[in-house]
């Protein structure tokens, strides 16, 4: 994750820039004839709940990142059922990666997924070759995730509302997270930042998504 701090006044157009690790959380509902239950898959520090579509995983290198799950089945399931990961899009499919067994209703794990987005997230639970639940969350990005803080363009106070060009940069108010387009989520102001056109110019640099 990075922080980007807006200076003010007169050096409004400087910033300074840090970064550390850090990942959300993601809910998957999975309601299943066999096995309904629901999988909240969580990152190092969260206070994140429900399910969370478009939201921005900080990857922790150039290629991959890593997402850290767990979770609960409504009812117990057989000995060694088995919980596996793969993240999808309209033209890749990456492996099932078995990350765990299923102890009891408790589901953890962690697995490397690959930088870009948006992916597909589905987790199922199977044994013996059978599956016994499946679930998903549509839009799932392992990118850049910046935390911005400042006055004025950072807090929607600009003349002209801007909407992201790539539409890959998402917000977050604190319970989910939305499409970047002014005005930002959690400021002061209604008009318009400078958020949505910096962070399409990073996505098209890095070639993944970006999270404010």
């Amino acid at each position: 994750m990075h922080f980007l701090l807006e200076a003010p006044s007169i050096l409004r157009r400087k910033f300074r820039l840090t970064s550390i690790h850090e990942t959300f959380t993601y809910t998957v509902c999975c309601p299943d004839s066999h096995a309904a239950y629901c999988i909240a898959i969580a990152g190092d520090r969260s206070d994140t709940d429900g399910a969370i579509d478009y939201q921005v995983v900080q990857r922790s290198s150039k290629t991959k990142g890593v997402v850290t799950f767990s979770g609960n089945l409504s009812e117990d399931v057989a000995i060694n059922a088995v919980v596996q990961v793969r993240v999808v899009n309209d033209s890749e499919k990456m492996p099932w990666v078995q990350v765990d067994f299923v102890n009891g209703r408790k589901l953890s794990g962690s697995f490397e997924a690959a930088a870009g987005g948006w992916w597909k997230l589905e987790v199922q639970v199977v044994h013996d070759g059978k599956q016994l639940a499946l679930g998903s969350v549509a839009h799932v990005g392992v990118g850049e995730v910046f935390v911005i803080a400042g006055q004025s363009n950072s807090a929607n106070h600009g003349e002209e509302k801007q909407t992201t060009k790539t539409k890959r940069v998402a917000a977050f108010d604190g319970k989910s997270w939305r499409i970047a387009d002014d005005p930002q989520p959690s400021a002061s102001g209604s008009g318009g930042s400078f958020i949505p056109t910096f962070a399409d110019t990073v996505v098209e640099k890095e070639k993944v998504p970006v999270g404010i």
